[in-house]
This record gives C-alpha cells, structure tokens and sequence, in this order.
C-alpha cells in the first residue's frame, strides 16, 4: 500500500505496478482498481505485472510473457476472449 501511495504522489506520465492489490482483500482493491482507472491513470502508460485477472480492467492491451517469450499481445477484450475459448 505505501509503494502504491509513493507511486500516485509520484505523478509520473509512466506507472509501473507489480501486483498492486495483492496484499489488499477484495473489497479494497475493487475500490483500488476504480480509483486508479477512474482517477489517476488516465494520460499515463501503465505497465501491469499481475496473476489476478481482475486487474486487467486498468488496460487496454494485454502481453503474455512465457520464458521470457510473448507468447500472445493484444487488445484486452481479444485476449481475455482467446483464454476463455470464446470469439472476440
């Protein structure tokens, strides 16, 4: 939570967050994510680390990474459409 406050006072026009809601329970970052779509991210370049697919509402666009290879690069709806095995 103090790494995500230092990053919003920050102000930078690249944000770089590594599971930003990971220590939080599920109410609170369902308010995290809103606040920071909402409110914070917009006219800034955001790159995501995450394992937790509700954190993908913060993109538009989706890499998935293997070994260090990627392994698919899209548009959020396409790719989160592809991983559910239904058409985007």
């Amino acid at each position: 939570a103090i790494t995500l406050a230092r990053t919003v006072l920050d102000n930078s026009k690249l944000v770089i967050l590594d599971e930003p809601t990971k220590s939080f329970d599920s109410g609170t970052a369902q308010r995290v994510l809103k606040n920071l779509k909402e409110e914070y991210l917009q006219e800034k370049t955001l790159i995501l680390i995450t394992h937790t697919p509700s954190n993908l509402v913060l993109v538009d666009r989706i890499i998935i990474m293997d070994a260090g290879k990627i392994v698919k690069d899209g548009p959020r709806e396409q790719i989160m459409a592809e991983l559910s095995g239904k058409k985007a």
